[in-house]
């Protein structure tokens, strides 16, 4: 049975109180605050004082000094987090708002998702973070290859929905600006619409037949493009963010180890790939508290994410991070909310 089934009424209603109140200011909560703030003035300070010591034993409160209140546990966080999203008491009055400041992007994607992020920050006061779909996994409209010198050429991929990626390939013939040209419309012409992946494995799968049942300028052109996909697909992974300084200023200038937790998460895009991929195979809305993180650097931090996609096909996530304290509540909507704003989008505009 869970935990929340053994709390009563008053136990579960002084847990969350504390949760509240330690999100908004950070201090460890004590019996004394909580006997002048809670709504429930019949309630004296020796009940209230054996329902932390019981909330305690049971592993929901902690007292991070001896002489200090007490704060949550992660396992408390849990517990909570549980209970709004089973309830959906996530739905509150900024969904209007929400829907009407992503009406206001959607113009192309490259400027949607760019713009993403800091939505998120501004109505949860944490990091907002979007995981883009993989480029290699998004359709092409567009690929030329440009002179840089003799050894050097950059191969220009265009999505559908307008993103921009640059390969630089080095390449063992010279080439004219001409030839090159004339290379890049024969792409065009046979892989026009596939994605990254899909020609890679077309290109692959015609060089491997006979090389004489193809001119060369066809074969040229083959080998040009295996060399510039195979190049896009080490590097197709793109994360936008916003809001690192609002949880920095969030956190207690005395506690250096954290400040520097997040600088180091951040410099790492592989670790940031991580965290965001961790919820593309979940349904619906993914929280990690704390020490649930795998990454070491975020073990005092919480996210809150969900997927994005088209029908059955997910093309990437959404997420807030910020301290375990933060406000549940409002993350929780925003990521849902946005969430769902993103895949009507999506299955509307195409992208």
């Amino acid at each position: 049975m869970a935990e929340k089934d053994y709390l009563d009424q008053r136990q579960k209603g002084i847990l969350y109180f504390i949760i509240r109140a330690y999100s908004e200011s950070g201090i460890p909560v004590g019996s004394r605050f909580i006997s002048k703030q809670y709504a429930d003035e019949s309630l004296s300070s020796a009940t209230i004082r054996n329902v932390m010591a019981d909330l305690e034993e049971l592993g929901l409160l902690e007292q991070p000094h001896v002489s200090a209140g007490r704060v949550p546990s992660d396992k408390a966080y849990r517990l909570m987090v549980g209970d709004i999203i089973n309830s959906h008491r996530f739905s509150f009055p900024m969904q209007r708002e929400i829907e009407s400041e992503l009406k206001n992007i959607t113009g192309d994607s490259p400027t949607f998702f760019q713009a993403l992020p800091t939505i998120l920050s501004n109505f949860t006061g944490n990091i907002g973070m979007v995981l883009l779909p993989r480029f290699d996994e998004i359709k092409i409209r567009n690929l030329k290859f440009v002179k840089i010198n003799k050894e050097k050429v950059i191969a220009v991929f265009v999505s559908n929905e307008g993103r921009v990626q640059n390969k630089l390939i080095d390449v063992e013939s010279e080439y004219t600006q001409d030839q090159l040209d004339r290379l890049s419309n024969i792409v065009r012409e046979k892989f026009q619409g596939m994605s990254i992946h899909e020609m890679l494995t077309t290109v692959k799968a015609m060089l491997a037949e006979q090389k004489n049942r193809y001119d060369i300028l066809l074969s040229e052109a083959l080998e040009l493009s295996r060399k510039s996909l195979e190049h896009s697909a080490e590097d197709s992974i793109e994360i936008y963010h916003s809001g690192t300084d609002r949880v920095i200023q969030s956190i207690n200038q005395e506690k250096y180890d954290q400040l520097l937790e997040i600088y180091r998460t951040f410099e790492d895009k592989t670790k940031l790939y991580e965290l965001l991929a961790r919820c593309l195979n979940t349904d619906g809305l993914n929280v990690i508290i704390g020490n649930e993180n795998e990454i070491d650097t975020l073990k005092n931090f919480s996210i809150v994410s969900a997927p994005y996609g088209q029908g059955e096909k997910v093309l990437g996530s959404i997420a807030v991070l910020g301290p375990k304290r933060m406000d549940y509540y409002s993350a929780l909507g925003v990521v849902y909310y946005s969430t769902k704003l993103i895949n009507n989008l999506l299955a509307k505009s195409g992208f």
